[in-house]
């Protein structure tokens, strides 16, 4: 319930999010909805703490993302606001328990939600710069904890990516672009099995391939 309800607020706030930024200014001379499909190679680090133990995890997680925009044109600077779906359908967990006890090859799927805000600067004939900020909620579910229990991770952070674009043509596009945390939103305190423990902090990075189709 706790996990929908997150879910659930992303959603709502990109929704409302959307609708707001995307009346387009009186300067703005062209603009257009945008469909993004990528393919997402994310890691995240996650640091639980249970006194006088902890657990530094890592999951390596491949999956899809599909990302609705509208974009705002004037001049050389397109401005995006949008909403994204990703499902991380392959995925491994590695962690450490306690110090040198180390386990790997857990199996771990996850998915995500963000709304974001999209900056694209041409600096070439078909070549622009991209910069997005935005705010993403993942679910990570992963097959077995240290105990042997099958368990999940919630993170939510305030995230920046770079890269950059080219126009394939006036329809289609591809981008690459890298991801990193600029905020860590919350930490929470998870049920294990043999004691309660608290994500103290965690991480989430990775790089994005994607196609941009134009309508």
């Amino acid at each position: 319930m706790k996990s929908f309800a997150k879910l659930l607020t992303v959603v709502v706030a990109a929704i409302v999010f959307s609708i707001g930024m995307g009346a387009a200014p009186a300067q703005a001379r062209d603009g257009g909805l945008a469909f993004n499909l990528a393919l997402d190679f994310r890691t995240v680090d996650t640091y639980f703490v249970r006194s006088p133990q902890y657990f530094d995890g890592s999951f390596s997680l491949t999956g899809l993302k599909a990302e609705g925009q509208f974009d705002i044109r004037a001049d050389k600077l397109t401005i995006s606001p949008g909403l994204g779906l990703a499902y991380f359908f392959s995925g491994e967990y590695d962690y450490t328990a306690a110090g040198p006890t180390t386990y790997t090859g857990k199996d771990a799927t996850a998915v995500e939600v963000d709304l974001f805000v999209q900056g694209a600067y041409e600096v070439a004939p078909k070549i622009s710069v991209l910069g997005r900020m935005g705010l993403a909620y993942m679910a990570i579910f992963a097959d077995e904890d240290p105990f042997g229990e099958a368990f999940d991770v919630e993170v939510t952070d305030l995230y920046l990516s770079i890269g950059g674009q080219y126009e394939i043509s006036d329809q289609l596009a591809a981008a690459l672009t890298y991801r990193f945390v600029m905020a860590e939103v919350d930490s929470y305190t998870d049920y294990w099995s043999a004691g309660d423990a608290s994500l103290d902090s965690y991480s989430n990075s990775g790089f994005q391939a994607k196609l941009t189709f134009k309508f």
